[in-house]
């Protein structure tokens, strides 16, 4: 039976929040390999995300440089930031994979964010051509054939 809702919104897309002292995420000390990981059964959709070591500019209401991305998937995006987008609002966004010295523009739109520390924000990939697809796989592939996946966090 899925956790009940505690009012925060989901980090990163994810399931409903549990209630506060269930863990969410590893420990910081943690051992397990926190760099690229799959997510597990219950965060699947339709395309899986994946944790990277990628990083995003993107330009909304502000432009803002070298942000973290939370996870990664064929048809969006979670971005760790300090300045929220309104829900609904198109965003430009240039996704820069330092391993492949590519980067990939897309617009997305926002569909979700948490205003809760740490802030965060989901948007869907509006516009991605062939192309484009082709680089986010090959830098999804590249990542899952370089590392093994860490442990799943139990919920």
């Amino acid at each position: 039976m899925p956790p009940e809702p505690t009012g925060a919104p989901p980090p990163c897309g994810g399931p409903p929040p549990v209630p506060s002292d269930a863990p969410q995420r590893a420990p910081e000390d943690s051992e397990a390999p926190r760099r690229f990981r799959e997510l597990d059964d219950d965060e699947r959709r339709e395309h899986p995300r994946f944790e990277v070591t990628a990083y995003v500019d993107y330009t909304g209401s502000e432009i803002l440089l070298y942000h973290h991305i939370e996870n990664l998937s064929l048809g969006g995006i979670c971005i760790r930031t300090t300045m929220l987008e309104s829900l609904g609002s198109k965003v430009d966004l240039v996704i820069n994979f330092p391993d492949l010295d590519k980067t990939v523009s897309v617009i997305g739109e926002v569909v979700w964010v948490n205003e809760h520390e740490p802030m965060d924000m989901g948007l869907r990939f509006l516009d991605l051509d062939e192309e484009r697809l082709a680089v986010l796989r090959e830098y999804i592939t590249k990542e899952r054939n370089r590392r093994p996946f860490a442990p799943s966090i139990a919920r």
